[in-house]
């Protein structure tokens, strides 16, 4: 069809062209008249995870999937998953505004809050803008003002049940059981060890074991000087009688001095035969006898007081090592004791260290400014619809009801021309 042919074919039909066109325009106004505006509210959210970030790089590097499209992709299905959307629906007090304004929506079999999340859904949109860590959210509605409220609580909402899923506080309620574990455990420790102490009344274990043992070595100290005196009181003796072995044959003497033995008897027979035969001793010889006589029944008598003094020293050595002995099992009983309260306080310090620094991280993690997604843009009350636009409905009006018209024009001609053609008349 030549050109000429094509603007014939419309003069034709020009007046179906104006009808058409006039039609179609007729529409669009009614459409920019009546037809209820929808507007559209968005808020705009930062995700920006630092621990994502490094992953991202190390990632790359490997040549892997940027971990950071994950992480902003997972972010966009939690804000549409329903504990957020009820969340969003608590905030915003959805459920009483659609009872308000749309009352039909609701049915019995389904809970309000549910057919609120339900209706949110079905005109919520959460996108990630391209090339960005931005994700927003748009809401639609006929009201501007429930636009931008739903809008601003799904992101509210988001943000808080991003913090619930990256702070820990199943580790808090870790470290604080088991902090008030040990306390039972410390406090039962420590009144096992009070009353360790009142039973066996003992105070300080080391300390009486120190007084023993200082006892103990004056006690060893002692009889060995004991001993020692034992020695010398035996040396002074023998000496003695060593003196006297040399006048024995002259002086008679009791068996109190040169005792009972059998070679002090005979010495004794033999000093009375001599006297028999008329060998009288000196009064000097008399006189040192006689000093030598007192001298052994002292020394007699000092050497029994000694070993009766050893055998004292002994028995209360004994007696002092049988304590020591008792004090070391004590000591390692109480040592325990000591050791079970230790180990309980310094666990309990521990735990108290940890939960500390637990709570510290999920204040940090759970803080508005510190959080890693950030509200940068919230939703604004929308001043224009977003449909219809009378400056996009109006040219695209025009536009279609041209080329219909034109289109129009085109398929009659054509019928017609079939219909005038003689060869397709004969067939």
């Amino acid at each position: 069809m030549s050109l000429t042919d094509f603007i014939s074919a419309l003069w034709k039909r020009k007046y179906l062209m104006i009808a058409c066109i006039i039609l179609i325009n007729i529409v669009s106004v009614l459409i920019i008249k009546y037809v209820p505006p929808i507007f559209e509210a968005s808020a705009l959210i930062l995700f920006n995870d630092s621990t994502v970030a490094r992953l991202d790089v190390a990632n790359a590097q490997n040549g892997s999937n940027s971990q950071r499209d994950q992480a902003v992709q997972s972010e966009v299905m939690i804000a549409q998953s329903e504990v957020v959307l009820s969340r969003a629906a608590e905030i915003s007090d959805s459920v009483q505004h659609l009872r308000a304004t749309r009352p039909q929506i609701f049915r019995e079999d389904i809970p309000p809050i549910n057919q609120a999340e339900i209706f949110i859904l079905s005109k919520l949109k959460v996108s990630v803008e391209p090339n960005t860590n931005i994700i927003k959210i748009s809401f639609r509605d006929n009201n501007p003002v429930f636009a931008a409220k739903i809008a601003n609580a799904v992101a509210a909402a988001l943000r808080e049940r991003h913090i619930t899923l990256t702070t820990n506080s199943g580790t808090t309620d870790f470290f604080r059981n088991q902090e008030h574990h040990y306390k039972q455990e410390l406090g039962l420790a420590a009144s096992k060890l009070q009353r360790y102490e009142a039973e066996n009344n003992v105070f300080s274990v080391k300390e009486e074991r120190r007084l023993a043992l200082d006892r103990r070595d004056a006690l060893a100290k002692d009889l060995a000087a004991t001993r020692g005196a034992i020695q010398r009181i035996d040396g002074e003796i023998n000496s003695a009688k060593a003196q006297a072995a040399a006048l024995r044959n002259r002086i008679n003497l009791p068996p109190e001095i040169f005792g009972s033995t059998p070679s002090a008897l005979q010495d004794q027979a033999s000093t009375t035969s001599a006297r028999q035969m008329g060998q009288d001793p000196s009064l000097l010889h008399i006189k040192v006898y006689q000093e030598l006589a007192q001298k052994l029944i002292m020394s007699n008598t000092e050497l029994a007081g000694v070993r009766a003094l050893e055998v004292s020293q002994v028995s209360e050595l004994k007696a002092v090592e049988q304590r020591l002995l008792q004090l070391s099992k004590k000591d390692e009983e109480y040592s325990s004791l000591n050791r079970n309260v230790s180990a309980a306080e310094n666990y309990l310090e521990i735990l108290r260290k940890r939960g500390a620094e637990a709570d510290i991280d999920n204040a940090w993690r759970s803080n508005d400014r510190l959080s890693s997604l950030q509200v940068i843009q919230p939703a604004m009350q929308p001043l224009q619809p977003s449909f219809p636009r009378p400056l996009i409905v109006a040219p695209l009006g025009a536009l279609a009801s041209l080329v219909l018209s034109v289109f129009l024009a085109l398929i009659l001609e054509q019928i017609s021309q079939i219909r005038t053609d003689p060869r397709t008349s004969a067939k």
